[in-house]
């Protein structure tokens, strides 16, 4: 493969054939998975409470790297990406148009939760790697109020 066929394929906007574009369903369904991955971090957090400073921060350390794995930024960034948005533009064109009201509602309404979703795990992301910046002695405290935003947020913790 030459240098252009690879920035052309780098820049092309279409799906590789054997991935399913996704529907509205399925995107509910990605949000409840990454709904699951805020739980988990409010659970991990509470479940560490028992812990001395220094061994919770190793732990506190690791919640967050497992909250911002790429699979999980990804997901939450599913409408940052424009050819996202055109898919589902196509999947609301063939639909009448009852339907496609339902529809482009239920579209706002995740873009929004995503967006927000994304916004948030982007700066717990810019954060953490900021946390090397501060004195070693606020490190723990620093990370600690990282995780409280996120867990106290009554956006990502409504079901």
């Amino acid at each position: 493969m030459t240098a252009r066929q690879s920035s052309d394929k780098r820049y092309s906007f279409s799906y590789p054939k054997d991935e399913i574009i996704p529907t509205i369903a399925n995107l509910e369904l990605q949000y409840v998975h990454l709904q699951q991955v805020f739980i988990m971090l409010r659970q991990d957090y509470e479940n560490s409470k028992h812990y001395l400073p220094g061994a919770r921060y190793k732990l506190l350390k690791a919640m967050v790297k497992v909250t911002l794995l790429k699979k999980n930024m990804k997901r939450a960034g599913y409408f940052v990406q424009p050819y996202n948005v055109i898919d589902l533009n196509k999947e609301l064109r063939r639909m009448s148009k009852l339907e496609r009201a339902q529809k482009s509602q239920q579209i706002s309404n995740l873009r929004d939760k995503y967006l927000y979703a994304y916004i948030q795990l982007y700066k717990l992301q810019r954060d953490f790697k900021g946390l090397n910046r501060v004195c070693c002695s606020r490190r723990y405290q620093r990370l600690k109020m990282m995780i409280k935003r996120i867990i106290h947020d009554d956006v990502l913790m409504s079901e």
